[in-house]
C-alpha cells in the first residue's frame, strides 16, 4: 500500500514538472525605451557684433558773420557757387548805404557772391536792374524798392524762372510773388506818431503841423502818410501848415524846410515837424537851427538807426524817432534759409519802438555811423 502511494506521488511530481516545462515563459514587461537624449543644445548664435561706432563727422564750422546754418544749398552746392543779387531803388542815405553794406558783409561772410544795383531813384532803371540781375544768373534776388508797381514785370520774370525773391521794407505791386516780405508795420508807426502828437499837445488849442513826405510810389511812404492822417485829420485842433515831399533826402529837407519857415515867419506858427525818415528829420533840424526856431518845434522821425539821430535826441533836437531796421540781417538770414531748403514765413513783421530821451542810451550801441 505504501509502495502504491509512492508511485502515485512520483507520478504527480513528474506530471507537474512536465506542465511547468510546457507553459510559455512569462512575458517580460518590455523595458522602457531608453530615454532619447535631448539633442544637445544648439550653441547660441554668436551675437552679431555691433558695427564699430563710426566717428561722427566734425561739426561744420560756420564762418563768423555768416547767417547760414550749413555750408551748402539744399542740393549740395557750396556757397562759393552761389550768387545773391540785390536791387536797391535808390542808395540815397545812410539807412540804405548801411543796408547794402550789411547785406553784402553777411552774404560774403558765407563765401557766396554778391551783386548789387542802384536804381538812383528811377523806376525804369529799377526794373532794368532786376532784369539785368536775372540775366547774370543770380540764384536768389533781394529787392528793396520805392517803385512797387514798376518792378512787377521783372519780379514776374524771376518767378517764372524759379529764382526766389526776398523783399525788404516796402511791399511790391500786384502780380509780383516772393518767398518772404520782411518789414515793420508802417501804419502802426504812423498811428503811434499821430497819437504822440495828440498826447504831447493835449492842452493846446491848436496844433500846427508840417509833414515831410518820402517818395511817391513807395508803399512804406504812402502808409506813413496815411496812418498819420488817419489819427489827426478829424481832430479840430490840427492845422496842416504844409505837406511836402522831400524824397527821404536830408539836403532836400533843408531846402523845403527853409521855404516853409519863410512862409511862416511868426514864432509859434509851427509846433511839429513829422518827417517820414530820420534823414529828413535831421534836415529839418538844420533849417530850424539856422532860423533860430528849433526850441519851439518838436521834430519827429522814423528809422532810429543813425548815430546822428541818437545824438540829436540826446541833445533835445529831435523829440522822438520810431525804430525801423534796414532788414539787412533779417534779409540775409532769410536768403540762406531759402537756399538751404528751409521754410520761411511769407510775411515777417518786425517790432518798432519809440526812441526818445528816456531810452536812447539803451539803443545807442547799435546805431549806424
Amino acid at each position: 500500500m505504501r509502495k502504491k502511494w509512492f508511485f502515485v506521488l512520483t507520478a504527480l511530481v513528474i506530471l507537474t514538472s512536465v506542465i511547468a516545462a510546457c507553459s510559455p515563459a512569462a512575458t517580460q514587461a518590455p523595458a522602457a525605451p531608453a530615454a532619447t537624449a535631448a539633442p544637445a543644445a544648439t550653441e547660441a548664435v554668436a551675437a552679431t557684433a555691433a558695427p564699430a561706432a563710426t566717428t561722427a563727422p566734425a561739426a561744420v564750422q560756420i564762418p563768423a558773420g555768416c547767417p547760414a546754418t550749413q555750408m551748402t544749398t539744399a542740393d549740395g552746392k557750396p556757397w562759393s557757387d552761389i550768387t545773391i543779387g540785390f536791387s536797391e531803388g535808390a542808395v540815397d542815405g545812410v539807412w540804405r548805404v548801411k543796408q547794402v553794406e550789411w547785406l553784402k558783409a553777411a552774404v560774403e561772410a558765407c563765401g557766396a557772391k554778391f551783386i548789387t544795383t542802384d536804381a538812383q531813384g528811377s523806376g525804369a532803371k529799377n526794373l532794368s536792374d532786376v532784369e539785368d540781375l536775372i540775366s547774370k544768373g543770380v540764384n536768389l534776388l533781394v529787392i528793396s524798392t520805392y517803385f512797387a508797381d514798376e518792378v512787377v514785370p521783372g519780379i514776374q520774370e524771376a518767378n517764372a524762372k524759379g529764382i526766389p525773391v526776398v523783399v525788404l521794407s516796402s511791399d511790391l505791386g500786384q502780380g509780383a510773388d516772393y518767398k518772404t516780405f520782411i518789414t515793420v508795420n508802417n501804419l502802426d508807426i504812423a498811428h503811434n506818431a499821430g497819437n504822440w502828437v495828440l498826447d504831447h499837445f493835449k492842452d493846446a488849442d491848436k496844433i500846427d503841423i508840417v509833414e515831410l513826405i518820402g517818395r511817391e510810389g513807395s508803399v512804406a511812404a504812402k502808409q506813413r502818410t496815411e496812418g498819420f492822417h488817419a489819427i489827426l485829420d478829424n481832430n479840430p485842433k490840427v492845422h496842416w501848415v504844409a505837406n511836402v515831399t522831400a524824397h527821404y533826402m536830408r539836403a532836400e529837407a533843408v531846402t523845403v524846410m527853409e521855404d516853409i519857415l519863410k512862409a511862416n515867419p511868426d514864432k509859434g506858427s509851427i509846433d511839429v515837424v513829422y518827417a517820414a525818415n530820420d534823414e529828413m528829420a535831421l534836415g529839418a533840424v538844420i533849417a530850424l537851427k539856422e532860423a533860430g526856431r528849433l526850441s519851439e518845434v518838436k521834430v519827429m522821425g522814423i528809422d532810429g538807426i543813425l548815430c546822428e539821430d541818437y545824438d540829436a535826441i540826446k541833445a533835445g533836437e529831435i523829440a522822438v524817432s520810431y525804430f525801423y531796421p534796414n532788414f539787412a540781417d533779417e534779409g540775409a538770414a532769410a536768403a540762406f534759409a531759402i537756399l538751404e531748403g528751409k521754410p520761411v514765413e511769407k510775411k515777417v513783421i518786425g517790432q518798432t519802438v519809440a526812441i526818445d530821451l528816456s531810452n536812447v542810451d539803451k539803443y545807442y550801441p547799435r546805431c549806424a555811423k
